[in-house]
């Protein structure tokens, strides 16, 4: 699979509103086809979000972190680490959409680091 068929499959999922892909630093990898004007900011603070999320499981002495969701009033960001190197950061419009984007992501998990490494 390649990285826009994977983004494009996420983004098929009703409520999904957009998917980027993060380094750990926070500069974007890539990202849906969809309009975007908040990539960037995504990528950044989604980067940020993760690495605070870690540290205090760390320090809690927790075991590795899954995912971090965050909600707004009006919109809801799923960070999923990809390793030590990578994160989704997607944005969705409603909470029913969290349980089909966790799944789907488990299932293209091994693709989209694949598509990640051929970059």
């Amino acid at each position: 699979m390649t990285l826009p068929s994977i983004l494009n499959r996420l983004t098929a999922l009703d409520g999904v509103k957009a998917v980027v892909i993060t380094g750990r630093e926070g500069l974007v990898v890539a990202q849906t086809d969809l309009p975007l004007p908040d990539a960037e900011a995504l990528a950044a603070f989604g980067a940020a979000a993760l690495a605070a999320a870690e540290a205090l499981g760390a320090e809690t002495r927790r075991a590795a972190l899954v995912g971090l969701v965050i909600e707004y009033g009006d919109t809801l960001i799923s960070i999923d680490p990809l390793g030590d190197l990578a994160a989704t950061v997607t944005r969705l419009d409603a909470a029913a959409t969290l349980v089909p984007l966790r799944v789907t992501l488990r299932q293209v998990r091994g693709d989209l680091l694949a598509a990640l490494d051929a970059m």
